[in-house]
């Protein structure tokens, strides 16, 4: 069977974790700015909704990490 070459990939190879890694607090602003900072353009992180149907950022089930 013939191979094809891939198309090149569009987007970033290297992704930040909940922003900055141990870094700053991760899921925040500050990590994603420090995450920028190092060249990272693409970043996971948690998005929840709370009761009152508003979105945050929150990997954890609860708030006792």
């Amino acid at each position: 069977m013939p191979t094809r070459p891939l198309p090149p990939w569009p987007y970033p190879r290297w992704i930040a974790h909940r922003g900055a890694g141990r870094l700053a607090p991760e899921n925040t602003l500050a990590a994603f700015r420090l995450g920028a900072s190092h060249g990272y353009r693409m970043f996971e992180c948690d998005a929840k909704l709370s009761a009152d149907g508003v979105v945050f950022l929150l990997h954890d089930a609860t708030l006792e990490r």
